[in-house]
């Protein structure tokens, strides 16, 4: 019968002529036509295009499988399909693994690229990328295969193979004796079938390549019935039709269509500048819509989630960028199976360290999150819990050996959930004999949370002890579904994960039936993997919306408008012992001959990529591949380079940029770079004139130095219920070094369990069981270091702290503020043992000396701290004079007029450089000079600017000085020389305290 094939230049050419061939053979109603297409998309492309076209506007009676799909319905007929899906099953990697660990001992190659240790992961990924390997051999080189087959060792061209490479035709032989299964007598046996069973002839519509043992079917098939394909000239693929019909001219080159090439920076900015062309376009042409464009990158999955976030409609924001509204459609893009993510993290956790990062995580992923009730609410609940409790890694003391970590089970999720379980069960300070302490942090509120954590640690750990011995698939599969019923509970929407997960078990278990060998963990958990990575999405194309697609998907069909986003150079090969294959084009053909085709079905070409570098702005090298891909093409494309920014004023000099948010930002930066105010002096000269009211309240010492400590925190929680504070974070590794403020809280800790009335002994051992040290001799020695400290500065403060105590009630009314407290002297002195340093450890005795002054008590008071010379630290007493009466009622006045203050404005009074200032002004050592160091330096008199200070101050102390004292502010001193509110403020409250002498 032969072969029939029809070119055309154009996709939508060959679609009007296999239309007219349609419709002048019109099939019957019950016959079905078979188009055999490229890919699922091309097929519904089709669809669509033929329905426009054929008498009535529909396409009925017509299916349009894949070539891969059709054959497999044809070997299904001819008894062949369990032979051809013998090499594409999982227990082909199986059989290709257990081969491979009998041929590491005949091949040193093999041997040593396995370690000679047999490793189960390391067989499993070369059995998987041999089978990769041997079923592209099976494909482009059949009689390769067979002379394999037949033991003469030879490549393509029958060249004996290199020593290196001997091993493979050794395992292929190896693989196809334990199935059973000739792959090359599979195909010929098909091609056989085909040619001896009348069967109506697809049509094959515009494939872009078909492998040898392919085109032998599709030959058989002409040779008996006839076979029409239909074929695009001049694409980028070699023409696969040569070899059906050696007559066939070969096709010309069609014309280059315009190219635009755009350089950007990283994949975000790359997809903003492809947004805001795409918006040109379709701004200048009102007969474009999105159907006419496609947008083709590397990897879809990849690009998704920058596509998303620059696509996604914004419909309550009027400034919103006008290409948010192009229905942008991902295409080729399924969402993730986070059941199968479950699934997987579990298995490797064995593998892992379980970090309290990583189970976190775990535990907050959907399937886990909806069936324990750990919603986005409760995620910060859930890290604080962690945090509190010490967790780092391990689930267990077992877990942590099975890692070479042997023997410490500080740290781990096993011992956190004890202690929290202990925090709960027992009353602070209780001195119950238990194994651990108590997380102080816990409540009875937390209870649920903390049952919720550990019930799901015990599941865990059940099934990570049960994973650890090898098993058959069958019984890893039973394991895995149990896990499933232990962890997982779907929403109703998020059900098809479930499904989808069990449905891969099912077809795991059923192809592996035959091989009752154990499987470890790791072989089971990449097998598991390499059955679910890629869940066939359902198409997406043809609807109308703009499309995104892999490469080489939807090659042929033709748009307005193609546009490549990100296509750059790969990185190496993982085929580098692939046995060469002689005219068989290799990846890097492959990817410019898909290139080149989806070029040359576009009207346009628009090519977004990097050329700089997204960090530094500096010039990168071009892709090799575009700059091959533009020479093959042979156009000249007009070329673009987009700035950093999206509010870069290029952008709309250039008249480039529709995004009004962004030109909003140009404007602002161009206003601010022609001298006016920054936006920090703003804020605070506003915040410094807001009007404020004296209110009746009642306050204690504490909240006087906790407002001292920080007003602008006060003000920013009082006046805008803006609440500063850290979030809490996990950490993942074991503590080896202490920074300064986690030595400070041991301290802190130690000199508390001294005031308690516990000894050093005692001591030592409650900061122990806190499990907050290093492991082992590390942590023993830093807790050495620290309660020498410790016990140095209380032995120094043990005179004045064993003296009889007293309290006195302090009642003060300074305005409409009364200040209520209780102030305990030791022997007529205010005595503070302090584990910190310098003049802020002054700050609460001082209050108390001062509410004790203001009531007619005479009293002076001690601190003794410590203080760091040249790294270590040295002991250190302060003494605070007493206070007259007047001066404390003074002071004390202006502390609590700065309180009211600070309740509706700003008071401009950071403790750090305040207590500078004071103390340098009293002894006559202020310099104006010396306050314009900026913040990075050490010299700085404001070295480490909190970052909400920041909001309303530089880096340079002297911008302090700027703002002139009010009405509403103390009077300035005198020696200052200047106005100025900050001095003011500094001097009224906190010149007597060094006034007085130490």
């Amino acid at each position: 019968m032969g072969v029939r094939i029809h070119r055309a230049g154009r996709w939508r050419e060959l679609v009007t002529a296999l239309a007219d061939e349609l419709a002048t053979a019109a099939p019957g109603p019950f016959d079905q036509v078979e188009v055999i297409v490229s890919s699922h998309g091309a097929g519904r492309m089709l669809s669509q295009a033929l329905a426009a076209r054929l008498p009535g506007g529909i396409c009925a009676g017509i299916s349009f499988p894949t070539l891969p799909q059709w054959l497999r319905t044809t070997a299904g007929r001819h008894g062949l399909l369990e032979d051809l899906e013998a090499w594409q099953s999982v227990r082909a990697v199986v059989v290709a693994a257990r081969v491979l660990a009998e041929l590491a001992d005949e091949h040193p190659v093999l041997a040593a690229h396995l370690n000679a240790n047999g490793s189960p992961a390391r067989r499993q990924l070369l059995a998987q990328r041999s089978m990769r390997l041997f079923r592209r051999y099976v494909d482009h080189a059949p009689q390769m295969v067979s002379r394999w087959l037949e033991d003469l060792d030879v490549d393509a061209a029958g060249v004996e193979l290199p020593a290196h490479l001997a091993w493979q035709p050794a395992l292929l032989r190896g693989v196809a004796e334990q199935l059973e299964v000739d792959p090359v007598d599979v195909w010929a046996g098909l091609a056989n079938a085909v040619a001896g069973t009348p069967t109506p002839p697809p049509q094959v519509f515009c494939l872009p390549e078909v492998p040898e043992a392919q085109r032998e079917v599709l030959a058989a098939l002409a040779a008996s019935e006839g076979l029409q394909v239909w074929q695009v000239e001049g694409s980028g693929f070699e023409d696969w039709t040569l070899a059906l019909d050696a007559a066939t001219p070969a096709p010309g080159r069609p014309a280059a269509p315009p190219v635009s090439l755009h350089g950007s920076h990283g994949p975000s900015r790359q997809v903003e500048v492809l947004r805001d062309e795409l918006t040109r376009r379709f701004d200048a042409d009102p007969t474009l819509e999105p159907r006419d464009v496609l947008v083709v990158c590397e990897d879809p999955a990849v690009w998704r989630p920058h596509l998303l976030a620059a696509f996604t409609p914004v419909p309550d924001d009027p400034t919103a960028h006008p290409g948010r509204g192009l229905r942008l459609q991902t295409g080729s893009v399924a969402d993730a199976n986070l059941v199968v993510e479950v699934v997987s993290r579990c298995l490797r956790i064995s593998e892992s360290r379980a970090t309290a990062s990583d189970v976190v995580e775990l535990m907050l992923l959907s399937p886990v999150a909806h069936r324990w009730r750990l919603g986005p609410s409760r995620r910060d609940d859930l890290v604080a819990l962690v945090a509190d409790a010490g967790i780092r890694w391990g689930l267990d003391q077992h877990h942590r050996s099975q890692i070479g970590v042997p023997g410490i089970s500080q740290n781990t999720w096993v011992r956190g959930v004890d202690r929290l379980l202990a925090g709960i069960a027992l009353a602070p300070g209780s001195a119950a004999p238990l194994a651990v302490t108590g997380v102080s942090a816990v409540s009875t509120s937390d209870l649920d949370l903390v049952g919720t954590v550990g019930e799901l640690l015990s599941r865990l750990r059940r099934f990570n002890l049960a994973a650890a011995t090898a098993a058959p698939a069958s019984e890893w599969v039973g394991r895995v579904r149990q896990l499933l019923a232990d962890v997982v509970g779907c929403s109703f929407d998020d059900e098809w994960m479930l499904l989808q997960t069990n449905s891969a078990l099912s077809d795991l278990a059923e192809q592996l039936r035959e091989q009752p060998e154990p499987l470890e963990r790791s072989e089971f958990t990449r097998l598991l993997e390499s059955v679910t990575r890629e869940f066939a999405p359902r198409p997406t194309v043809g609807n109308g919306s703009l499309q995104v697609v892999g490469l080489g998907d939807l090659a042929h069909v033709d748009f307005r408008l193609v546009c490549l986003l990100g296509i750059g150079d790969r990185q190496g090969s993982g085929d580098v012992d692939a046995v060469p294959l002689g005219d068989v084009p290799d990846s890097r053909k492959l990817r410019l001959a898909r290139l080149l085709s989806h070029a040359r079905a576009a009207d346009e070409v628009l090519v977004v990529g990097q050329t700089r570098d997204p960090l530094t702005d500096q010039e990168v090298a071009g892709a090799t591949t575009i700059s091959w891909f533009l020479r093959e093409l042979g156009a000249t494309p007009e070329r673009v380079q987009h700035p950093l920014l999206a509010h870069g004023e290029s952008n709309f000099t250039a008249g480039r940029s529709f995004d009004q948010q962004a030109l909003s930002a140009a404007v602002a930066l161009r206003t601010a770079a022609h001298g006016s105010v920054a936006p920090h002096v703003l804020r605070r000269r506003a915040a410094l004139a807001l009007p404020h009211d004296d209110v009746a309240h009642e306050i204690s010492l504490r909240e006087l130095s906790t407002f001292l400590k920080d007003p602008a925190k006060d003000f920013l929680r009082s006046a805008a219920g803006v609440r500063l504070f850290s979030a809490p974070e996990l950490e993942d590794e074991l503590p080896l070094v202490l920074n300064g403020l986690d030595e400070w809280a041991i301290r802190d800790r130690l000199l508390a369990a001294f005031k308690q009335g516990l000894n050093p002994e005692q001591a030592e051992a409650l900061e122990v069981e806190r499990e907050l040290l290093p492991p082992g001799q590390i942590g023993r020695r830093v807790l050495a270091e620290q309660l020498e400290v410790a016990k140095d500065l209380w032995r120094r403060a043990w005179p004045e702290w064993s003296a009889p105590a007293a309290d006195h009630r302090v009642e003060l009314e300074l305005g409409n503020v009364v200040l209520a407290d209780t102030v305990r002297t030791r022997g007529g002195r205010i005595v503070e043992v302090s584990p910190g340093s310098g003049t802020k450890t002054q700050l609460e005795p001082w209050l108390q000396l001062l509410a004790l002054a203001a009531c007619g008590i005479e009293a002076d008071g001690v601190v003794h701290r410590t203080r760091k010379h040249y790294g270590t630290l040295q002991r250190e007493t302060a003494q605070l004079g007493a206070q007259s009466k007047e001066v404390a009622t003074q002071a004390l006045g202006h502390i609590i007029r700065a309180w009211s203050q600070s309740r509706s404005r700003l008071v401009p009074l950071p403790l750090e450089p305040a207590m500078l200032f004071a103390a340098e002004l009293a002894s006559g050592q202020y310099e104006e000079k010396a306050w314009e160091v900026t913040a990075p330096s050490w010299e700085a008199r404001w070295s480490r600017i909190p970052r909400h200070w920041r909001l309303f101050y530089s880096e340079v102390p002297s911008e302090l000085f700027v703002d002139e004292a009010t009405t509403r502010d103390p009077r300035p001193p005198e020696q200052l020389g200047r106005n100025s509110a900050f001095a003011a403020w500094a001097a009224a409250i906190y010149l007597p305290m060094f006034q007085g002498g130490e």
